[in-house]
């Protein structure tokens, strides 16, 4: 689930994507955060990134927005249904539907996966494991996290 086009026009910055390439290995759980300020480029590269990715069988890609907990919640839900998670047609409360998102992430019979949290820009979204938007972020034996922020205090926790 990629929810933009490739830019057909991205160039340069091909040591950013070096490396992100070298800090998501494929043997484990990888975080990376893409800080700067707005207008950066921090989704064009995590956008470049994955398209690449998205071309190896082996690798899930999903890509949610951290810009609230609505909008976010939103796209994990989806995620849901896409991956056919069994709790998506039950009759479930939202935070055990997200939860069970987020177990499935961190289950060890899956595919490599992606997840990018764009704009995650919100700490108090991001503070602690109990706050809105990282409870529900996987810490599992695999898959790789990118965040893209324009704040430091986000890049640092995450």
């Amino acid at each position: 689930i990629i929810p933009y086009s490739r830019n057909r026009k991205f160039t340069g910055r091909e040591h950013l994507i070096h490396s992100v390439e070298r800090h998501c290995k494929r043997d484990g759980h990888n975080r990376i955060a893409l800080h700067g300020l707005g207008g950066a480029g921090k989704t064009q590269i995590a956008l470049e990134y994955v398209y690449r990715r998205a071309s190896e069988a082996d690798c899930d890609i999903f890509w949610v927005q951290g810009s609230g907990a609505l909008k976010f919640r939103e796209d994990f839900r989806a995620i849901g249904k896409h991956v056919r998670n069994p709790l998506a047609s039950a009759e479930v409360e939202e935070e055990g539907f997200l939860l069970s998102i987020k177990r499935w992430f961190e289950g060890r019979d899956n595919r490599d996966w992606i997840l990018v949290i764009d704009n995650a820009d919100n700490e108090e979204d991001f503070a602690g494991n109990n706050s809105p938007i990282a409870r529900f972020v996987p810490h599992g034996p695999r898959g790789t996290l990118i965040f893209t922020t324009r704040s430091r205090q986000v890049a640092f926790r995450q």
